[in-house]
């Protein structure tokens, strides 16, 4: 009975661990996909969103939103990376999300 306690215990850590991973993938690829599509933001929107996606989908996620904000870039994305744990049902729960805000520097206000 232990055993099985301590089996369940560390499937549980785990699928917990697993969790962690799949956020920082996320949120990764949100970022990343902010900065590149930035830089093209004085361009309009279709070619800053085009070049996030590019580069989200180049970090296994999927765009699910981006807005130009002035000159910010707003994305948010989920990542599409299958869970690594056995314990996971596979495709049963949609991937994390993040969302990363990207643009130039402003002077600090006085």
């Amino acid at each position: 009975a232990l055993g099985l306690c301590l089996i369940s215990l560390a499937s549980g850590v785990v699928i917990a661990a697993d969790g962690v991973v799949q956020r920082h993938r996320a949120s990764t690829a949100a970022d990343l996909g902010a900065l590149a599509g930035a830089r093209l933001a004085a361009s309009g929107e279709a070619p800053a969103c085009g070049r996030a996606a590019v580069i989200v989908a180049a970090n296994e996620a999927r765009m699910i939103e981006c807005e130009l904000d002035v000159l910010d870039l707003v994305v948010t994305v989920e990542s599409t990376v299958e869970s690594t744990s056995k314990g996971a049902s596979k495709g049963a729960s949609p991937g994390m999300r993040a969302t990363a805000r990207a643009g130039p520097a402003r002077a600090p206000a006085s």
